[in-house]
């Protein structure tokens, strides 16, 4: 792939974020990853350096002007095409309604509105020749207790980046949705609310070298649809859709009795 390709990362300090960096780096991009904490972006990039070229670009999702900051920083990059991978998110693990006004703000400007504002400031120039990839989550097909708020805030950004897979098309602008399961990260370690603990220590999950090699061979041979990881995503999004699908035909056939 050639080094004209720039890959913005946000949130690509740590976690899936720095191992996407690393499978992108690895097939010749230039890779910028962004985190809201300097010394972990010099971190990251000291240990990314010998992989290829690496820019970093502090990004606090909540502070308007930190956004724009970084748009602007990425627009100013010399680069053909570019890849935007929408991978910082904010947590709230705890009781829907246990969360404050200012909580509830937080997590729906991090985890949505920042993201929209950051599209379509670079629409420009994704539309010369780019893709998106946006990661998701299990929880914005089907909430579990005490992930409401999050649930709610990522199912506004998957419905977003469906729309945005139809609008982008005759555009030939690639969009990937990733609709990941539990992540072994520090993810819900950092997460606010009471119950992160809980949610910390229960089994299971995806190392996120292993999810990024998958979302990096998926995006290089078919850039545009959705993924579901692993397995038990997928099986949960049809049945999530065999029940609309019948929900809304049950409505329609007793519509028509009336």
């Amino acid at each position: 792939m050639s080094k004209a390709e720039l890959v913005v990362i946000t949130g690509g300090a740590e976690g899936l974020g720095l191992s996407l960096a690393r499978q992108f780096l690895a097939d010749g991009s230039q890779v910028l990853i962004t985190s809201r904490d300097p010394a972990k972006l010099e971190s990251a990039r000291i240990g990314l350096a010998q992989m290829g070229q690496v820019l970093t670009c502090k990004l606090d999702l909540l502070d308007g002007q930190s956004v724009d900051l970084f748009c602007d920083f990425v627009l100013s990059r010399m680069f053909t095409s570019l890849v935007l991978v929408n991978n910082a998110a904010r947590g709230f693990v705890g009781p829907a309604l246990s969360a404050t006004d200012d909580e509830v703000q937080s997590i729906l400007t991090a985890d949505f509105a920042a993201h929209v504002k950051i599209i379509r400031r670079f629409w420009p120039r994704l539309r010369e020749g780019g893709g998106l990839i946006n990661i998701l989550s299990v929880l914005a097909i089907r909430p579990i207790p005490d992930w409401g708020l999050y649930s709610a805030a990522k199912a506004a950004f998957a419905n977003f980046c469906v729309a945005l897979q139809s609008e982008f098309r005759r555009d030939r602008v690639s969009v990937l949705n990733v609709y990941p399961g539990k992540i072994n990260t520090r993810f819900t370690e950092k997460s606010g609310g009471d119950e992160n603990k809980k949610a910390r220590n229960e089994p299971g999950g995806i190392s996120p070298d292993a999810l990024a090699k998958q979302i990096h061979r998926r995006f290089r041979s078919r850039p545009n649809g959705q993924l579901y990881t692993p397995i038990s995503v997928h099986a949960i999004y049809l049945l999530h859709a065999l029940s609309a699908t019948f929900t809304s035909r049950l409505l329609e056939l007793l519509v028509a009795r009336k």
